[in-house]
């Protein structure tokens, strides 16, 4: 009996003592240009796989693009189960004591190869120079992490340190952008931006996203002269950009990005600025009129109605209902005359052209007697 329980515990500890690991673990990384085709751009972490160029410690020198485009990680259970990992990246300023860049997690497709052991692939396209100044050095720090339910997380941190590299910024780095800010105005919503210097800079691109969709571009210097650049210059720059394509009360979020002589494009990510659209002066002074503006059903297929209620001093005044995409743009226009109390409109979910809208997120902009209200809707087809 005595032995039956000493092999039981012995059988127990090996079961739960699963010794979970990794090797051949690497971060693919374009250096100026020069691509990721193994060994170049293939930076091992973790142990020496006698392959490629180890991570920590290694100096890039001077560089002119940065650019994260991947990873290929292996990892094992030691008999815990692994269920998925990922690998986080961070740059900050030499002394590590300002974050320029993340930390942001990369989330890899995990797959087996054989027995407990896994593989994470991962690809993309991550800008470590992005809102960077020239000629100044900087670090890259990068760590992993492989997860499952039995143990949990298993950790590549280099101890805790994580795995750090150093670079330094060409100093022909077209654009040292020291703020920008989105303010409410009249209904509009302005951006402001200062440069210190610019280098070669045609000029800048501004993107958008409505409501956390997706960034668009929204204007470009090609075609709008607010947006051009100084092309070379040590001096000061201010600029502003006025976005009048948007509906109050919906949250906007705008990157902005230069481009210089070699149509190299710069999204300066680390500067996004964030701002919910208001109504203008005159707008907010007599939106007590409306009582309350709503839309039923919602979501929606194919029709819905549009109800809002106003005041007895807004009654018998022609009302106007324009629908906007999720860009701003009306796609549909409805009138009629407002009575007071509640009144509702329909809309059949076509647009002005007579085709159907698609599916999607639309606003109904409702203006009575210049009284302006928003409601947000959504159209599933």
């Amino acid at each position: 009996m005595k032995r039956l329980i000493f092999f039981f515990t012995i059988i127990t500890a090996q079961l739960f003592s699963a010794n979970v690991g990794w090797y051949q673990d690497y971060i693919q990384i374009d250096v100026n240009g020069a691509g990721t085709t193994a060994p170049t751009g293939w930076y091992w972490i973790g142990d020496d796989p006698s392959y490629a160029t180890q991570l920590a410690g290694n100096n890039f020198g001077t560089v002119t693009s940065l650019v994260i485009s991947g990873c290929d990680m292996k990892y094992y259970g030691g008999g815990a189960d692994r269920t998925g990992g990922s690998f986080y990246y961070m740059v900050t300023s030499s002394d590590g004591g300002t974050t320029y860049l993340g930390p942001t997690e990369a989330i890899w497709t995990q797959s087996g190869i054989g027995g407990d052991n896994f593989q994470g692939i991962w690809s993309g396209s991550v800008d470590c120079l992005q809102g960077l100044s020239g000629g100044v050095a900087y670090k890259l720090k990068i760590w992993a992490k492989s997860w499952g339910t039995s143990q949990g997380d298993s950790w590549l941190n280099n101890g805790g340190d994580n795995y750090v590299a150093t670079f330094t910024t060409d100093a022909s780095l077209p654009v040292t952008l020291t703020s920008f800010d989105a303010t409410n105005k009249k209904g509009a919503v302005e951006l402001s931006w200062v440069t210190e210097s610019e280098i070669d800079n045609l000029g800048f691109l501004i993107e958008r996203a409505v409501d956390g969709s997706a960034f668009e571009e929204i204007a470009n210097f090609k075609f709008d002269e607010a947006l051009r650049g100084q092309g070379s210059t040590t001096a000061r720059t201010d600029y502003v950009w006025v976005d009048k394509q948007v509906v109050p009360g919906i949250n906007y979020e705008y990157i902005l990005a230069d481009v210089d002589i070699n149509q190299k494009v710069v999204r300066h990510t680390d500067n996004t600025v964030r701002i919910k659209a208001e109504l203008n002066d005159e707008q907010v002074g007599i939106a007590a009129g409306f009582k309350l503006a709503n839309v039923a059903p919602n979501p929606f297929n194919p029709s819905t109605e549009i109800h809002f209620a106003l005041n007895d001093d807004l009654a018998n005044s022609p009302y106007s209902i324009a629908i906007l995409d999720i860009t701003g743009r009306e796609v549909q226009k409805l009138s009629g005359l407002a009575t007071s109390g509640i009144n509702v409109a329909k809309w059949n979910g076509q647009l002005s052209t007579g085709n159907l809208a698609t599916s999607g997120i639309y606003f109904a902009r409702i203006n009575v007697d210049n009284v302006s209200q928003v409601v947000k809707m959504t159209l599933m087809r």
